[in-house]
């Protein structure tokens, strides 16, 4: 016959493993983060170093952040700290950002507040001048973010292989969201039958959504069009 185990120091067993447990988790920690201290240190020597390629190159800018976000480290955090300082970055992205408000409402009123990155960063080129440092994807979206704390509705979108900025101050919702992707793959233009066929939503929530695109005025309507009423997106042609 197996002999029983002891209730008392099994629990008592298992309270010693959780306490171990407990205090190799408690040492690994504290590893992790005097290695992170030590690495955001090693960061601001690199950054100190390599000042002037950082504000200069665009790829070696993008490496850079993206280091900064492996040591959690924004270097748009203050632009009265270390960062703004050593590298000018509060400068260089606020400066970008009232740039991406200058050619966003210049051209509302011919895209309905949705602009292509790619046209985007060629209006931003074109303001800058021929000296100024290229901007890339990755800049656009950080400066598109300082923007974010004014309340301007300015938003970068995803859309499969595109990506659009927004300069009306609406929340999109995952419909809409839906919408402009499937009229970003279809030549810029939805349809309700279209929507239907594509996702297959009931007919009253493809008109649902297509409606409240067309009151923030971010679609142009074509009732001429064969079979049905097209909704036409200007900046995903």
């Amino acid at each position: 016959m197996p002999r029983r185990k002891d209730p008392r120091a099994e629990a008592a067993r298992k309270a010693r493993y959780k306490q171990k447990g407990s205090e190799i988790e408690e040492k690994h920690a504290e590893s992790m983060g005097r290695q992170l201290e030590a690495f955001k240190g090693n960061l601001e020597q690199f950054a100190g170093r390599y000042k002037g390629r950082i504000n200069s190159d665009p790829e070696f800018r993008a490496q850079f952040h993206r280091m900064c976000r492996a040591a959690k480290v924004d270097p748009l955090a203050s632009k009265k700290g270390f960062w703004a300082s050593a590298l000018g970055f509060g400068d260089f992205y606020y400066e970008l950002g009232i740039q991406c408000v200058d050619a966003c409402l210049a051209t509302r009123g011919q895209n309905g507040g949705l602009i292509e990155m790619d046209e985007l960063r060629g209006r931003l080129r074109q303001m800058r001048g021929r000296g100024a440092a290229p901007v890339t994807v990755d800049d656009v979206e950080r400066a598109v973010a300082t923007l974010g704390p004014l309340g301007s509705g300015f938003t970068v979108h995803e859309l499969g292989q595109r990506r659009v900025v927004q300069s009306v101050p609406v929340e999109l919702n995952a419909d809409q969201i839906a919408v402009l992707r499937l009229a970003g793959a279809g030549g810029g233009h939805a349809t309700r039958s279209g929507l239907v066929q594509a996702l297959g939503w009931p007919d009253d929530r493809a008109q649902h959504a297509l409606a409240q695109l067309e009151r923030e005025g971010m679609v142009w309507l074509d009732a001429q069009a064969e079979g049905e009423t097209a909704f036409w997106f200007a900046s995903l042609r």
